[in-house]
């Protein structure tokens, strides 16, 4: 990038999760003594001192992602680069029930997600929500397998350790488990769609 390395960089983000929200953290009783302004001004000093830390240890940038839009705002004050992005969100536009959804579709698209649904109800796993202290160390244990399976049949890299996955990390879960047995297996749900696995679950 621009004739220079690209790592290492510095990087404000929620990991591994694409959704808005806010980055320079403001108090929000900021704008109590000048108005939004002055919290537009904070956002700003914030702003420039990612700049500086940026400089301070030579790296090659930093970015923010996902942030709100008055962060976005105040970023590209102090002289960032603004990037807009497009994402696709799914609103309940009053549907009660599953079938109301479905009723809005084109039939192809109902016929495809129902048949994929059927194969979720017919395949012999059993899904169970996992949450808190329910997670005991032996789920944690197979769900660092899985990470390690997905590695590897993507020819990623592990950089994530076992002590990575903990029920601290991770205060709620989604695990399956084949039905009838004590064994936890990676290929489960190989050849199953995962959306519709957890939507046939949890919808």
């Amino acid at each position: 990038m621009f004739g220079r390395g690209y790592y290492p960089k510095l990087q404000s983000c929620v990991p591994f999760t694409p959704a808005t929200g806010p980055r320079l953290l403001v108090h929000p009783k900021a704008a109590d003594r000048g108005g939004e302004e002055e919290r537009l001004k904070v956002m700003m000093t914030l702003a420039q001192g990612l700049k500086a830390v940026t400089d301070k240890f030579g790296l090659s940038s930093a970015h923010v992602t996902f942030l709100t839009r008055e962060e976005w705002l105040a970023m590209g004050r102090v002289g960032f680069k603004q990037r807009l992005g497009v994402q696709y969100h799914w609103r309940n536009q009053g549907y009660e029930t599953f079938d109301d959804f479905l009723a809005t579709l084109k039939q192809p698209k109902r016929k495809n997600i129902k048949q994929e649904r059927r194969r979720v109800a017919q395949a012999p796993v059993t899904i169970k929500r996992l949450r808190g202290a329910e997670i005991e160390p032996r789920h944690w244990e197979a769900f660092y397998k899985f990470y390690l399976n997905t590695v590897e049949q993507h020819w990623a890299r592990d950089y994530l350790t076992e002590d990575f996955f903990n029920v601290r990390c991770f205060p709620q879960n989604v695990s399956t488990r084949r039905r009838g047995e004590g064994r936890w297996r990676t290929n489960d749900f190989r050849g199953l769609n995962h959306r519709n696995a957890c939507a046939a679950h949890f919808s």
